[in-house]
């Protein structure tokens, strides 16, 4: 029998025996880095949708006739601008609702045209608990808002 035997020159040999490792490497860590930015995408996605499940159920409840409830949807709608989870747009969004939430007042406040003054009466009730008279204030039961308004 004859036996043939072909020779590689040495250049061809070393790139075999090191580019084939080192291509198979840069294809795992290529694979590992596509892999890693899809995740961080599906994971901003999801927060996103929380979040815009979260608006959508404080705004409901900021416009709510119920006192108490649009009490606690304007503080989530004021706790969601705060969190550093939101892009510009839903920060916009958030903007939106809060504006809403006091146009019917702001309403109001203009047709009075005169002096205005906002007070929040403190309710029993809300919070489920009652206040104690060191908790009450000067005015019974009353403080005032930061928010005043007067007109000239």
């Amino acid at each position: 029998m004859l036996a043939v035997v072909t020779s590689l020159p040495s250049w061809a040999v070393w790139t075999l025996a090191f580019g084939s490792p080192a291509l198979t490497a840069v294809i795992a860590f290529l694979g590992q880095y596509i892999g890693r930015r899809a995740a961080r995408e599906l994971e901003a996605r999801s927060r996103r949708e929380e979040v815009m499940r979260s608006l959508r159920w404080a705004a409901e409840l900021a416009v709510s006739n119920d006192a108490a409830k649009s009490r606690l949807g304007v503080q989530e709608l004021q706790a969601l601008r705060k969190s550093e989870l939101l892009t510009e747009v839903e920060q916009g969004f958030i903007d939106a609702a809060l504006e809403v939430t006091i146009e019917i007042p702001h309403q109001a406040i203009e047709r009075s045209g005169g002096k205005v003054e906002v007070i929040i009466e403190a309710d029993a009730n809300a919070a489920g608990e009652t206040p104690v008279p060191s908790e009450e204030g000067e005015r019974g039961g009353r403080r005032r808002s930061k928010w005043q308004r007067r007109s000239s």
